[in-house]
């Protein structure tokens, strides 16, 4: 209810009842089902402080994540290790983006990678593609607060490695990844010489308007917006 249909208040219900099952398993008596119940309290937590303006929800949830990360070891379940790592990264990359300051991010990338290690291609292709998408996010983030264009190159490979696997029969994920690379080769291209990354990036974001309407005005707007600033930069039409 509060993840698919927007439902604060059944979030903060969610929130509620898993601060209540923690004290119905205690890590001492159940180790594994109280960093379970952790993992699932941050990604509640992380919902909401999403969707809110301030910090409080979203530096709650990477507390609940760094927790049941003591008990879920990479050696004793590291699927399940490499999730937490990648929830935690990106709860660390939306709480750095509104912090003045580039920790909060650089920690993000080293969870990112961390969950890469192993969320590999080979073994889950899909969760694979995400965590590549989830660190082009946190490097493009980090990008915007230094003034070369390493983190964006970076995170140019990152996302030109989720899309190998994200293809057009996933619409809405395959555009996401699109409009974030068309983003990151903007920038590329501004803060280079020559045309060749705005080239790049206005096929990057015509492709990705063509999976998206006006029913998603937001995400219309945006590519739309950056597009408008890569033409711009090229003097193109």
């Amino acid at each position: 209810m509060g993840d698919e249909r927007g439902n604060n208040a059944a979030l903060m219900n969610a929130i509620d009842r898993y601060r209540a099952a923690l004290l119905l398993a205690p890590r001492m008596e159940r180790p594994l089902d109280w960093a379970e119940t952790q993992q699932a309290l941050g990604a509640a937590l992380s919902r909401l402080g999403k969707r809110e303006s301030g910090t409080e929800r979203l530096e709650a949830a990477i507390t609940a994540y760094r927790a049941a990360l003591e008990e879920i070891t990479r050696t004793r379940s590291p699927d399940q290790w490499a999730t937490v790592q990648h929830d935690l990264g990106v709860a660390l990359r939306i709480l750095g983006e509104r912090e003045n300051g580039t920790a909060r991010l650089e920690e993000a990338v080293v969870a990112l990678r961390a969950a890469l290690e192993e969320l590999t291609r080979e073994r889950a292709p899909h969760d694979w593609a995400m965590s590549q998408m989830s660190l082009g996010n946190a490097l493009a983030t980090l990008g915007l607060f230094e003034s070369g264009t390493e983190r964006f190159e970076d995170a140019v490979k990152a996302y030109r490695s989720a899309l190998a696997e994200v293809t057009r029969e996933h619409p809405r994920e395959w555009t996401m990844i699109q409009s974030n690379l068309g983003y990151s080769l903007l920038i590329l291209g501004l803060r280079g010489t020559g045309t060749e990354r705005l080239e790049e990036a206005i096929a990057v974001l015509r492709a990705a308007l063509a999976e998206t309407t006006r029913e998603r005005p937001l995400d219309w707007a945006e590519i739309q917006c950056n597009l408008g600033a890569a033409l711009g930069g090229t003097g193109g039409t």
